[in-house]
C-alpha cells in the first residue's frame, strides 16, 4: 500500500511539473519557433586603413613590378547589402513566463561590386597615388548554434494578447572565406584574401512582444543587439600585397531586427 501511495504520488507530482512549465499558456513545454529578420552593422570594419610597403605585384599584374597599396578603411555596410538572417529554434517551458532554448541560425549578405578601396602607387619611386583601387568581396555567409533564455513580464501583462519578453543568447558562429576581388584600375589585382573560414563566438539581447494567434500559435517581434568577436584574419594573403594588418579588425556589433512564428509541437 505504501508503495502504491508513493507511485501515485509521483504521478500526481510530475503532472503538476509539466503542467507549471507552459510558456504563455501553451499546451506543451515544447515549442518549435522560426524567425525571419535582418541585422544591422552599428560597429566593425572589414578592413583598417593602411599604406603598405613597395611590394612586386607582378604575379597579379606585369604592370606593376614595383608598387605601393594604400587601402581605405571599409565598414560592413561599405562592402555588403543588407543581409538576410534566418533562424529555427526548440524551446522549452520551465514556466509559465519563462522557458530555455536552442537555435540554428544562418545570415546571408550579398557583396556590393566595385567598391573603393584604396589606390596604388604604380611606380614606388614616384609617391604619387595614380591608380584607383575597387574590389568587390565575396558573399558574407554564417552559420550559428547558440542557448539562450527568455523571459516574459509578468503582472498585468498575463492576461493581455501582446507579451513582451527579453531574451540572453550566446554561442558559436562559423563564417566562410572572406576574399576581395581587386582591380587598379580596369586591371586585375588578383584576390585579396581577408579572413579564413573559421568558429569564432556571439552574445546578444532582444526585447520583444508576442502577440497570441491560438492555443497553440503566436506572432513574434523582436529587436536587439549582438556582438561577434573578431573574423579569423589571413596573414600571409594580405602581406603579398604590402598591407599586412589591414585585416586585424575588432568584433562586429549588430542590431537584429526579426518576426518570430511560434508554434507547439
Amino acid at each position: 500500500m505504501r508503495l502504491k501511495n508513493l507511485v501515485t504520488i509521483a504521478i500526481i507530482s510530475s503532472a503538476a511539473i509539466a503542467t507549471n512549465a507552459l510558456a504563455d499558456g501553451y499546451s506543451s513545454p515544447w515549442i518549435f519557433s522560426s524567425s525571419i529578420g535582418t541585422e544591422v552593422s552599428a560597429q566593425g570594419t572589414v578592413v583598417n586603413d593602411g599604406i603598405g610597403t613597395a611590394t612586386d605585384l607582378s604575379a597579379y599584374n606585369a604592370a606593376y613590378s614595383s608598387s605601393i597599396v594604400q587601402m581605405r578603411g571599409r565598414k560592413y555596410d561599405d562592402m555588403y547589402k543588407t543581409n538576410i538572417h534566418t533562424s529555427f529554434e526548440v524551446r522549452y517551458a520551465l514556466s509559465n513566463l519563462t522557458e530555455v532554448f536552442g537555435s540554428f541560425g544562418y545570415t546571408n549578405a550579398s557583396a556590393k561590386g566595385n567598391v573603393q578601396m584604396g589606390c596604388l602607387v604604380s611606380v614606388a619611386a614616384s609617391g604619387v597615388c595614380d591608380t584607383n583601387l575597387t574590389g568587390s568581396a565575396s558573399d558574407l555567409e554564417q552559420y550559428m548554434l547558440e542557448l539562450g533564455w527568455r523571459q516574459w513580464f509578468g503582472g498585468n501583462w498575463v492576461k493581455n494578447p501582446i507579451k513582451p519578453y527579453y531574451a540572453v543568447h550566446g554561442g558559436v558562429v562559423y563564417t566562410k572565406e572572406v576574399s576581395v576581388d581587386m582591380k587598379a584600375g580596369a586591371n586585375s589585382l588578383g584576390q585579396m584574401k581577408l579572413f579564413d573560414d573559421g568558429v569564432t563566438y556571439t552574445a546578444g539581447a532582444d526585447l520583444g512582444a508576442s502577440y497570441t494567434l491560438s492555443d497553440s500559435m503566436e506572432l513574434a517581434a523582436e529587436v536587439g543587439v549582438r556582438y561577434n568577436s573578431p573574423l579569423k584574419k589571413n596573414n600571409a594573403n594580405n602581406c603579398t600585397y604590402g598591407v599586412c594588418g589591414t585585416n586585424d579588425v575588432k568584433g562586429q556589433v549588430t542590431i537584429p531586427i526579426a518576426v518570430r512564428l511560434n508554434t507547439v509541437f
